[in-house]
Protein backbone atom coordinates (compact mmCIF):
# COMPACT_ATOMS: atom_id res chain seq x y z
CA UNK A 1 0.00 0.00 0.00
CA UNK A 2 1.40 3.44 -0.93
CA UNK A 3 1.55 6.45 1.35
CA UNK A 4 -0.96 8.24 -0.87
CA UNK A 5 -3.20 5.21 -0.67
CA UNK A 6 -2.29 5.36 2.31
CA UNK A 7 7.72 -6.42 3.75
CA UNK A 8 18.99 -25.26 7.98
CA UNK A 9 18.11 -28.03 10.15
CA UNK A 10 17.10 -31.51 9.06
CA UNK A 11 13.53 -32.24 8.09
CA UNK A 12 13.00 -34.30 11.25
CA UNK A 13 14.26 -31.56 13.52
CA UNK A 14 12.31 -29.01 11.52
CA UNK A 15 9.09 -30.90 11.95
CA UNK A 16 9.54 -31.22 15.68
CA UNK A 17 10.29 -27.52 16.00
CA UNK A 18 7.18 -26.55 14.09
CA UNK A 19 5.01 -28.89 16.15
CA UNK A 20 6.63 -27.61 19.29
CA UNK A 21 5.68 -24.02 18.52
CA UNK A 22 1.97 -24.65 18.51
CA UNK A 23 0.97 -26.22 15.19
CA UNK A 24 -0.20 -29.34 17.02
CA UNK A 25 -2.66 -27.48 19.23
CA UNK A 26 -6.41 -27.91 18.60
CA UNK A 27 -6.67 -24.25 17.63
CA UNK A 28 -3.80 -24.63 15.15
CA UNK A 29 -5.30 -27.75 13.58
CA UNK A 30 -8.61 -25.93 13.28
CA UNK A 31 -7.01 -22.98 11.50
CA UNK A 32 -4.46 -24.96 9.49
CA UNK A 33 -6.26 -24.48 6.19
CA UNK A 34 -5.97 -22.64 2.90
CA UNK A 35 -9.70 -21.96 2.79
CA UNK A 36 -11.77 -19.16 4.32
CA UNK A 37 -8.72 -17.08 5.17
CA UNK A 38 -9.54 -14.26 7.57
CA UNK A 39 -6.07 -12.83 7.92
CA UNK A 40 -4.32 -9.60 8.77
CA UNK A 41 -1.06 -7.97 7.82
CA UNK A 42 0.70 -7.31 11.12
CA UNK A 43 4.13 -6.28 9.83
CA UNK A 44 4.57 -3.08 11.86
CA UNK A 45 3.71 -4.65 15.23
CA UNK A 46 7.22 -4.74 16.71
CA UNK A 47 8.06 -1.18 15.71
CA UNK A 48 4.74 0.13 17.05
CA UNK A 49 5.31 -1.72 20.32
CA UNK A 50 8.81 -0.25 20.47
CA UNK A 51 7.24 3.18 20.04
CA UNK A 52 4.82 2.57 22.89
CA UNK A 53 7.70 1.40 25.09
CA UNK A 54 9.70 4.52 24.26
CA UNK A 55 6.76 6.75 25.19
CA UNK A 56 6.14 4.89 28.44
CA UNK A 57 9.79 5.25 29.40
CA UNK A 58 9.93 8.93 28.50
CA UNK A 59 6.71 9.82 30.30
CA UNK A 60 7.27 7.39 33.19
CA UNK A 61 3.93 5.71 32.63
CA UNK A 62 2.48 2.39 31.50
CA UNK A 63 -0.56 3.68 29.64
CA UNK A 64 0.71 3.23 26.08
CA UNK A 65 0.25 -0.16 24.46
CA UNK A 66 -2.25 -2.60 23.00
CA UNK A 67 -5.07 -3.73 25.26
CA UNK A 68 -7.89 -6.27 25.20
CA UNK A 69 -11.57 -5.37 25.44
CA UNK A 70 -11.31 -4.91 29.21
CA UNK A 71 -8.27 -2.64 29.00
CA UNK A 72 -5.67 -5.21 30.06
CA UNK A 73 -2.33 -4.71 28.35
CA UNK A 74 -1.50 -7.43 25.82
CA UNK A 75 1.83 -7.73 24.07
CA UNK A 76 3.88 -10.21 22.09
CA UNK A 77 2.50 -13.75 22.58
CA UNK A 78 -0.54 -12.55 24.52
CA UNK A 79 -1.30 -10.07 21.74
CA UNK A 80 -1.21 -12.76 19.05
CA UNK A 81 -3.23 -15.14 21.22
CA UNK A 82 -5.84 -12.40 21.47
CA UNK A 83 -5.95 -12.00 17.68
CA UNK A 84 -6.39 -15.74 17.21
CA UNK A 85 -9.15 -15.81 19.81
CA UNK A 86 -11.12 -13.31 17.71
CA UNK A 87 -11.06 -15.77 14.80
CA UNK A 88 -8.04 -14.53 12.87
CA UNK A 89 -6.46 -17.57 11.23
CA UNK A 90 -3.58 -16.16 9.15
CA UNK A 91 -1.11 -13.30 9.46
CA UNK A 92 0.74 -11.60 6.63
CA UNK A 93 4.27 -10.30 7.22
CA UNK A 94 6.18 -8.15 4.74
CA UNK A 95 9.91 -8.64 4.44
CA UNK A 96 12.39 -6.09 3.14
CA UNK A 97 15.91 -7.17 2.24
CA UNK A 98 17.85 -4.51 4.17
CA UNK A 99 15.67 -1.80 5.69
CA UNK A 100 18.57 0.18 7.20
CA UNK A 101 21.15 2.65 5.92
CA UNK A 102 24.91 2.16 6.23
CA UNK A 103 24.83 3.60 9.76
CA UNK A 104 22.08 1.25 10.93
CA UNK A 105 19.25 3.78 10.80
CA UNK A 106 15.94 2.24 9.77
CA UNK A 107 13.83 3.52 6.90
CA UNK A 108 10.61 3.27 8.94
CA UNK A 109 7.35 1.67 7.91
CA UNK A 110 8.05 -1.00 10.51
CA UNK A 111 11.71 -1.59 9.57
CA UNK A 112 10.48 -4.93 8.28
CA UNK A 113 13.53 -7.17 8.11
CA UNK A 114 13.70 -10.96 8.25
CA UNK A 115 14.60 -10.92 11.94
CA UNK A 116 11.31 -9.21 12.78
CA UNK A 117 9.43 -11.57 10.48
CA UNK A 118 10.82 -14.54 12.42
CA UNK A 119 9.72 -13.08 15.77
CA UNK A 120 6.24 -12.19 14.54
CA UNK A 121 5.92 -15.49 12.72
CA UNK A 122 6.78 -17.49 15.84
CA UNK A 123 4.19 -15.65 17.92
CA UNK A 124 1.56 -16.17 15.24
CA UNK A 125 2.42 -19.85 14.84
CA UNK A 126 2.25 -20.51 18.57
CA UNK A 127 -1.16 -18.82 18.61
CA UNK A 128 -2.35 -21.30 15.97
CA UNK A 129 -2.29 -18.99 12.96
CA UNK A 130 -0.63 -19.66 9.63
CA UNK A 131 1.80 -17.24 8.00
CA UNK A 132 1.98 -15.54 4.61
CA UNK A 133 5.41 -14.05 3.92
CA UNK A 134 5.26 -11.04 1.62
CA UNK A 135 8.63 -10.48 -0.05
CA UNK A 136 8.90 -6.98 -1.51
CA UNK A 137 12.38 -7.64 -2.97
CA UNK A 138 13.24 -4.09 -1.98
CA UNK A 139 14.71 -2.39 1.07
CA UNK A 140 11.48 -0.52 1.79
CA UNK A 141 8.07 0.06 0.23
CA UNK A 142 7.27 -1.63 -3.06
CA UNK A 143 4.09 -0.80 -5.00
CA UNK A 144 3.13 0.42 -8.49
CA UNK A 145 4.85 3.75 -7.87
CA UNK A 146 8.17 2.22 -6.80
CA UNK A 147 9.87 -1.13 -7.16
CA UNK A 148 13.41 -0.14 -6.23
CA UNK A 149 16.03 -2.86 -6.18
CA UNK A 150 17.62 -3.61 -2.81
CA UNK A 151 20.93 -1.82 -2.32
CA UNK A 152 22.81 -5.09 -2.71
CA UNK A 153 21.16 -5.72 -6.10
CA UNK A 154 21.52 -2.27 -7.64
CA UNK A 155 24.76 -3.45 -9.23
CA UNK A 156 22.62 -5.62 -11.53
CA UNK A 157 21.16 -2.45 -13.08
CA UNK A 158 17.83 -4.15 -13.69
CA UNK A 159 19.29 -7.16 -15.49
CA UNK A 160 16.54 -9.81 -15.32
CA UNK A 161 18.80 -12.87 -15.27
CA UNK A 162 21.14 -11.62 -12.56
CA UNK A 163 18.21 -10.35 -10.50
CA UNK A 164 16.34 -13.64 -10.91
CA UNK A 165 19.32 -15.57 -9.57
CA UNK A 166 19.49 -13.25 -6.56
CA UNK A 167 15.74 -13.56 -5.96
CA UNK A 168 15.95 -17.35 -6.06
CA UNK A 169 18.77 -17.47 -3.50
CA UNK A 170 17.25 -14.82 -1.23
CA UNK A 171 13.83 -16.50 -1.27
CA UNK A 172 15.33 -19.93 -0.62
CA UNK A 173 17.52 -18.74 2.25
CA UNK A 174 14.78 -16.64 3.86
CA UNK A 175 12.04 -19.27 3.77
CA UNK A 176 14.46 -21.91 5.04
CA UNK A 177 15.36 -19.60 7.92
CA UNK A 178 11.71 -19.03 8.82
CA UNK A 179 10.95 -22.74 8.74
CA UNK A 180 14.03 -23.59 10.79
CA UNK A 181 12.76 -21.20 13.46
CA UNK A 182 9.42 -23.01 13.59
CA UNK A 183 7.33 -20.49 11.66
CA UNK A 184 4.33 -22.13 9.98
CA UNK A 185 4.82 -20.60 6.54
CA UNK A 186 1.86 -21.61 4.38
CA UNK A 187 2.15 -19.08 1.60
CA UNK A 188 4.81 -16.80 0.10
CA UNK A 189 4.13 -13.73 -2.02
CA UNK A 190 6.70 -13.25 -4.78
CA UNK A 191 6.58 -9.47 -4.85
CA UNK A 192 4.12 -6.84 -3.68
CA UNK A 193 1.77 -4.92 -6.00
CA UNK A 194 4.08 -5.59 -8.93
CA UNK A 195 1.99 -4.13 -11.77
CA UNK A 196 4.87 -2.32 -13.44
CA UNK A 197 8.10 -3.82 -12.10
CA UNK A 198 9.63 -6.08 -9.49
CA UNK A 199 13.01 -5.99 -7.72
CA UNK A 200 14.18 -3.12 -9.90
CA UNK A 201 13.34 -4.95 -13.14
CA UNK A 202 10.80 -3.09 -15.29
CA UNK A 203 7.89 -4.81 -17.00
CA UNK A 204 7.61 -4.48 -20.76
CA UNK A 205 6.05 -6.34 -23.65
CA UNK A 206 4.62 -9.70 -22.69
CA UNK A 207 7.04 -9.97 -19.74
CA UNK A 208 8.81 -13.10 -21.04
CA UNK A 209 12.18 -11.36 -21.34
CA UNK A 210 11.98 -9.41 -18.07
CA UNK A 211 9.74 -9.65 -15.00
CA UNK A 212 8.42 -13.15 -15.64
CA UNK A 213 11.95 -14.40 -14.99
CA UNK A 214 11.73 -12.89 -11.51
CA UNK A 215 8.32 -14.40 -10.79
CA UNK A 216 9.50 -17.81 -12.01
CA UNK A 217 12.65 -17.69 -9.88
CA UNK A 218 10.72 -16.76 -6.75
CA UNK A 219 7.91 -19.28 -7.26
CA UNK A 220 10.32 -22.09 -8.12
CA UNK A 221 12.30 -21.32 -4.97
CA UNK A 222 9.15 -21.49 -2.83
CA UNK A 223 8.15 -24.85 -4.28
CA UNK A 224 11.66 -26.28 -3.96
CA UNK A 225 11.90 -25.30 -0.30
CA UNK A 226 8.44 -26.72 0.36
CA UNK A 227 9.41 -30.01 -1.27
CA UNK A 228 12.63 -30.23 0.72
CA UNK A 229 10.62 -29.86 3.94
CA UNK A 230 7.83 -32.18 2.80
CA UNK A 231 5.17 -29.53 3.24
CA UNK A 232 2.78 -27.48 1.15
CA UNK A 233 3.62 -23.81 0.64
CA UNK A 234 1.67 -21.84 -1.94
CA UNK A 235 3.48 -19.38 -4.21
CA UNK A 236 1.50 -16.19 -4.70
CA UNK A 237 1.71 -13.24 -7.11
CA UNK A 238 0.24 -9.90 -6.08
CA UNK A 239 -1.08 -6.99 -8.14
CA UNK A 240 -3.29 -3.97 -7.53
CA UNK A 241 -5.56 -1.42 -9.25
CA UNK A 242 -8.09 -4.05 -10.38
CA UNK A 243 -10.46 -1.27 -11.44
CA UNK A 244 -8.17 -0.58 -14.41
CA UNK A 245 -8.97 -3.97 -15.91
CA UNK A 246 -5.39 -5.16 -16.37
CA UNK A 247 -5.43 -8.27 -14.21
CA UNK A 248 -6.30 -10.67 -17.02
CA UNK A 249 -3.38 -9.31 -19.06
CA UNK A 250 -1.09 -9.99 -16.10
CA UNK A 251 -2.42 -13.54 -15.84
CA UNK A 252 -2.04 -14.02 -19.60
CA UNK A 253 1.59 -12.88 -19.45
CA UNK A 254 2.37 -15.23 -16.56
CA UNK A 255 0.80 -18.12 -18.45
CA UNK A 256 2.73 -17.36 -21.63
CA UNK A 257 5.99 -17.46 -19.66
CA UNK A 258 4.86 -20.65 -17.88
CA UNK A 259 5.36 -19.16 -14.42
CA UNK A 260 4.41 -21.88 -11.92
CA UNK A 261 2.43 -19.99 -9.28
CA UNK A 262 -0.51 -21.13 -7.16
CA UNK A 263 -2.39 -17.99 -6.12
CA UNK A 264 -3.28 -14.82 -8.04
CA UNK A 265 -3.95 -12.05 -5.52
CA UNK A 266 -4.99 -8.43 -5.67
CA UNK A 267 -5.30 -5.46 -3.36
CA UNK A 268 -8.84 -4.19 -2.94
CA UNK A 269 -9.31 -0.89 -1.16
CA UNK A 270 -12.96 0.19 -1.49
CA UNK A 271 -11.92 3.85 -1.81
CA UNK A 272 -10.14 3.25 -5.11
CA UNK A 273 -10.72 -0.23 -6.48
CA UNK A 274 -14.40 -0.56 -7.29
CA UNK A 275 -17.12 -2.68 -5.76
CA UNK A 276 -16.87 -6.04 -4.06
CA UNK A 277 -18.95 -7.49 -6.89
CA UNK A 278 -16.45 -6.26 -9.49
CA UNK A 279 -13.59 -7.94 -7.62
CA UNK A 280 -15.47 -11.22 -7.57
CA UNK A 281 -16.01 -11.01 -11.34
CA UNK A 282 -12.36 -10.13 -12.03
CA UNK A 283 -10.97 -12.94 -9.89
CA UNK A 284 -13.50 -15.46 -11.20
CA UNK A 285 -12.33 -14.90 -14.78
CA UNK A 286 -8.72 -15.61 -13.81
CA UNK A 287 -9.56 -18.59 -11.60
CA UNK A 288 -11.60 -20.24 -14.34
CA UNK A 289 -9.34 -19.46 -17.29
CA UNK A 290 -6.12 -20.57 -15.62
CA UNK A 291 -7.31 -22.91 -12.86
CA UNK A 292 -5.67 -20.80 -10.14
CA UNK A 293 -6.55 -20.02 -6.56
CA UNK A 294 -7.27 -16.33 -5.95
CA UNK A 295 -7.54 -14.02 -2.96
CA UNK A 296 -7.55 -10.44 -1.74
CA UNK A 297 -4.09 -9.77 -0.33
CA UNK A 298 -4.87 -6.32 1.07
CA UNK A 299 -7.98 -4.45 2.11
CA UNK A 300 -8.93 -2.01 4.87
CA UNK A 301 -11.62 0.45 5.89
CA UNK A 302 -11.79 3.45 8.20
CA UNK A 303 -13.87 3.30 11.37
CA UNK A 304 -13.76 7.09 11.67
CA UNK A 305 -12.57 10.01 9.56
CA UNK A 306 -10.83 11.58 12.56
CA UNK A 307 -7.07 11.79 12.95
CA UNK A 308 -5.69 11.43 16.44
CA UNK A 309 -1.90 11.42 16.25
CA UNK A 310 -1.52 14.81 14.54
CA UNK A 311 -0.18 13.38 11.28
CA UNK A 312 -2.65 13.33 8.39
CA UNK A 313 -4.31 10.09 7.34
CA UNK A 314 -4.74 8.38 3.99
CA UNK A 315 -8.50 8.45 4.47
CA UNK A 316 -10.02 11.55 6.05
CA UNK A 317 -12.90 13.92 5.45
CA UNK A 318 -12.70 15.06 1.84
CA UNK A 319 -9.66 12.88 1.15
CA UNK A 320 -10.17 9.38 -0.29
CA UNK A 321 -13.43 9.08 1.62
CA UNK A 322 -15.58 8.12 -1.35
CA UNK A 323 -15.55 5.51 -4.09
CA UNK A 324 -17.67 2.80 -5.64
CA UNK A 325 -16.76 0.36 -2.90
CA UNK A 326 -17.44 2.66 0.06
CA UNK A 327 -20.94 1.40 0.69
CA UNK A 328 -20.62 1.36 4.48
CA UNK A 329 -20.41 4.23 6.97
CA UNK A 330 -17.09 5.07 8.60
CA UNK A 331 -17.97 3.43 11.87
CA UNK A 332 -16.97 0.28 13.73
CA UNK A 333 -19.88 -1.49 12.09
CA UNK A 334 -18.85 -0.22 8.67
CA UNK A 335 -15.27 -1.37 9.19
CA UNK A 336 -16.43 -4.85 10.19
CA UNK A 337 -18.92 -5.15 7.34
CA UNK A 338 -16.36 -3.97 4.77
CA UNK A 339 -13.85 -6.63 5.81
CA UNK A 340 -16.56 -9.26 5.80
CA UNK A 341 -17.52 -8.17 2.28
CA UNK A 342 -13.89 -8.63 1.17
CA UNK A 343 -13.73 -12.17 2.53
CA UNK A 344 -17.09 -12.94 0.94
CA UNK A 345 -16.08 -11.39 -2.40
CA UNK A 346 -13.06 -13.68 -2.57
CA UNK A 347 -14.64 -16.88 -1.28
CA UNK A 348 -17.55 -16.55 -3.73
CA UNK A 349 -15.11 -17.25 -6.57
CA UNK A 350 -15.45 -20.72 -8.06
CA UNK A 351 -13.14 -22.46 -10.48
CA UNK A 352 -13.93 -24.39 -13.64
CA UNK A 353 -14.71 -27.49 -11.58
CA UNK A 354 -17.34 -25.61 -9.58
CA UNK A 355 -15.29 -25.79 -6.40
CA UNK A 356 -14.31 -22.73 -4.37
CA UNK A 357 -11.20 -21.08 -5.79
CA UNK A 358 -11.22 -17.99 -3.58
CA UNK A 359 -9.10 -18.41 -0.46
CA UNK A 360 -10.24 -15.34 1.48
CA UNK A 361 -8.78 -11.95 2.38
CA UNK A 362 -6.13 -10.20 4.45
CA UNK A 363 -6.81 -6.91 6.22
CA UNK A 364 -3.88 -4.55 5.81
CA UNK A 365 -2.07 -3.43 8.99
CA UNK A 366 -5.06 -3.55 11.32
CA UNK A 367 -2.86 -2.85 14.35
CA UNK A 368 -0.77 0.02 13.01
CA UNK A 369 -1.71 2.55 15.64
CA UNK A 370 -0.59 6.10 16.13
CA UNK A 371 1.37 6.82 19.27
CA UNK A 372 -0.42 9.68 21.01
CA UNK A 373 -3.95 11.05 20.96
CA UNK A 374 -3.41 14.80 20.59
CA UNK A 375 -7.00 15.82 19.84
CA UNK A 376 -7.74 17.36 23.23
CA UNK A 377 -4.44 19.23 23.51
CA UNK A 378 -3.92 22.93 22.98
CA UNK A 379 -2.26 24.01 19.75
CA UNK A 380 1.04 24.54 21.54
CA UNK A 381 0.85 21.15 23.25
CA UNK A 382 -0.07 19.47 19.97
CA UNK A 383 3.05 20.95 18.39
CA UNK A 384 5.19 19.69 21.28
CA UNK A 385 3.57 16.25 21.08
CA UNK A 386 4.26 16.05 17.36
CA UNK A 387 7.93 16.82 17.98
CA UNK A 388 8.04 13.97 20.50
CA UNK A 389 6.22 11.60 18.17
CA UNK A 390 8.47 12.49 15.24
CA UNK A 391 11.53 11.65 17.31
CA UNK A 392 10.09 8.23 18.18
CA UNK A 393 8.89 7.55 14.62
CA UNK A 394 12.45 8.14 13.53
CA UNK A 395 14.03 6.01 16.25
CA UNK A 396 11.60 3.07 16.26
CA UNK A 397 10.43 3.05 12.65
CA UNK A 398 6.76 3.09 13.62
CA UNK A 399 5.75 5.85 11.18
CA UNK A 400 5.27 5.39 7.45
CA UNK A 401 8.86 6.53 6.81
CA UNK A 402 11.82 7.83 8.79
CA UNK A 403 14.03 10.78 7.95
CA UNK A 404 16.60 8.26 6.69
CA UNK A 405 14.33 6.89 3.97
CA UNK A 406 15.37 9.73 1.66
CA UNK A 407 18.81 8.18 1.20
CA UNK A 408 17.18 5.13 -0.38
CA UNK A 409 14.16 6.62 -2.15
CA UNK A 410 14.53 10.41 -2.54
CA UNK A 411 11.55 10.59 -4.89
CA UNK A 412 9.17 9.47 -2.13
CA UNK A 413 10.63 11.21 0.92
CA UNK A 414 11.22 14.80 1.98
CA UNK A 415 13.74 13.81 4.63
CA UNK A 416 11.46 14.21 7.64
CA UNK A 417 9.95 11.45 9.75
CA UNK A 418 6.35 10.66 8.86
CA UNK A 419 3.81 9.23 11.27
CA UNK A 420 1.04 6.69 11.05
CA UNK A 421 -1.38 7.39 8.21
CA UNK A 422 -3.92 4.63 8.92
CA UNK A 423 -4.60 4.64 12.66
CA UNK A 424 -8.28 5.28 11.86
CA UNK A 425 -8.32 1.91 10.06
CA UNK A 426 -6.90 -0.04 13.02
CA UNK A 427 -8.86 -2.52 15.11
CA UNK A 428 -7.41 -0.87 18.22
CA UNK A 429 -8.52 2.55 19.39
CA UNK A 430 -6.58 5.71 20.30
CA UNK A 431 -6.02 4.32 23.81
CA UNK A 432 -4.81 1.00 22.39
CA UNK A 433 -7.92 -0.88 23.47
CA UNK A 434 -9.40 -3.48 21.11
CA UNK A 435 -12.42 -2.26 19.17
CA UNK A 436 -15.56 -4.32 18.73
CA UNK A 437 -15.04 -4.36 14.95
CA UNK A 438 -12.22 -6.89 15.35
CA UNK A 439 -14.95 -9.48 15.88
CA UNK A 440 -15.38 -9.43 12.09
CA UNK A 441 -12.61 -12.06 12.00
CA UNK A 442 -14.87 -14.60 13.69
CA UNK A 443 -16.02 -17.44 11.44
CA UNK A 444 -19.49 -16.86 12.88
CA UNK A 445 -19.66 -13.18 11.91
CA UNK A 446 -21.98 -12.71 8.94
CA UNK A 447 -22.56 -8.96 9.00
CA UNK A 448 -26.18 -9.26 10.10
CA UNK A 449 -25.66 -7.80 13.56
CA UNK A 450 -24.67 -4.20 14.17
CA UNK A 451 -21.30 -3.73 15.86
CA UNK A 452 -20.93 -0.70 18.10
Amino acid sequence: MTKAKAVLLSAIIMGSMILGTGCSSPQARKNNSFSNIRGMDISSYISVQDGFDALNKEEKTKKYGFKDFEGKTIRDQDFFNFLAKQGMNWVRIRVWNDSYDKDGNGYGGGNCDLKKAVKIGKWATKAGMRVLIDFHYSDCWADPARQIAPKAWKKFKGDPDKTAAAVKKYTTDSVNKLLSEGVDVGMVSVGNETNNAIAGVSASGDWTSNVSKIYAAGCDAVHAVAKSHNRKILACVHFTDPQKGGHMTFADNLAKAKVDYDVFSTSWYPYWHGTAESITRELTQIAQKYDKKVMIAETSYANTLEDYDGYGNTVSKGNNDSGDGTVYPYTLDGQAKSFHSAVKAATKVHGRDGKTAGLGAFYWEGAWNGLMDVRSLSEADQTAALVKERRIWDKCGCGWASSHYISYDPAQSNGTAGGCVIENQSFFGPDGRALASIRAFSKDYDGSKTIK
